[in-house]
């Protein structure tokens, strides 16, 4: 779509736009070793191409517009949805660690006081859950297929 409006025959690589963005969140060092442990399954889900012809008339185009607009709306909702949960675990996450923080302080205090050999008390170790911010626009995207086929376009898997 440029300026707001789709210009026909009309390529998509969506997949392929989807995983990029996923290959993108690799920032800390356990995203890298998941990335690249399953690379191999990524490629190949991520090789669809889609080729969309649009109907002929004004009508089916304006149909197709609708579509591009559900298809849109779905996905800021899913993003949206994502984000919320993501902000949810991060913020669960940070009160489970602080908890462990202060429950590790007062047991280990607890065994300095008492302990005959303070070498035998240790610290127990918190480790922040880590926290993924998934969207999954899967169903808007097939939805949209859907959607633009009952307008009377035609979709095709390229490769």
């Amino acid at each position: 779509m440029i300026n707001g409006t789709l210009h026909y025959p009309l390529t998509l690589s969506i997949n392929r736009l989807l995983c990029a963005k996923r290959h993108k969140k690799g920032e800390n060092h356990m995203n890298k070793l998941i990335v690249s442990t399953i690379a191999l399954s990524f490629l190949s889900a991520c090789s669809t191409t889609y080729s969309y012809t649009p109907p002929p008339d004004a009508e089916g185009k304006a149909c197709i517009q609708k579509c591009q607009e559900r298809k849109n709306a779905c996905d800021n909702a899913e993003f949206e949805r994502a984000r919320n949960e993501y902000n949810q675990c991060e913020q669960r996450a940070a009160n489970e660690y602080n908890q462990c923080e202060h429950d590790a302080t007062i047991a280990e205090n607890a065994c300095l006081r008492s302990a005959s050999i303070p070498s035998s008390c240790y610290r127990e170790v918190c480790i922040k859950t880590p926290c993924y911010e998934n969207a999954d626009t899967s169903y808007c995207f097939n939805e949209f297929n859907s959607c633009y086929q009952q307008c009377g376009g035609n979709v095709e898997v390229v490769e």
